[in-house]
């Protein structure tokens, strides 16, 4: 049986970690990359691995890689991200509750995270463009920052869209105050 250490719950900034990918995560990585464009091969890939790390050196996720995957749960960046792509992760109706964008990320791109209703929170680092509607009709409740207050976080219009009903006031006026137009 696995052994789960117990996680200590505390008030701090949850760290931006980067995940360091084992052999077998990277041979789960090209195996989807692979079938990319095979619904159903990807969705039995990430049935037996519903937690992908994406390995080093991948600089950027396959355009709409993970659209609409049903069984992906979890995902683990690499520190050489260095944007999240147009409808990577759009429809990934069970990843979640928590994406923790890596330093490195410049961009996130349009529908990126659409419609993932399961997400709950994203960590954000410093230096990102948030692009329009890149969270729109997913679960989002809380946003996180590198350093409070942000430095050079750019919140498109739009990006966090229908997001607000489940918000509490002060995350709403957090958000609205680096992008007044976040959730038109």
């Amino acid at each position: 049986a696995m052994v789960v250490p117990e996680v200590k719950k505390t008030k701090t900034v949850t760290p931006i970690v980067e995940a360091k990918a084992s052999s077998g995560d990277i041979e789960f990585w090209n195996k989807l990359v692979k079938v990319k464009s095979d619904q159903k091969r990807k969705e039995e890939i990430l049935a037996s691995h519903p937690i992908v790390v994406i390995p080093e050196g991948t600089k950027r996720i396959p355009g709409y890689l993970f659209d609409k995957s049903l069984n992906l749960k979890g995902v683990r960046f690499n520190s050489d991200i260095a944007e999240i792509g147009m409808g990577d992760f759009r429809g990934c109706k069970n990843l979640g509750p928590v994406v923790v964008i890596p330093k490195g990320v410049k961009k996130i791109y349009s529908y990126a995270f659409e419609n993932c209703s399961s997400l709950k929170k994203v960590v954000l680092p410093n230096n990102i463009i948030v692009d329009r509607l890149a969270f729109v009709d997913s679960g989002i409740t809380e946003v996180e920052f590198e350093t409070e207050p942000p430095r050079g976080v750019v919140i498109s219009y739009g990006a966090f869209k229908h997001c607000d009903k489940h918000m509490t006031k002060e995350m709403k006026e957090k958000i609205k105050s680096i992008g007044s137009g976040a959730f038109k």
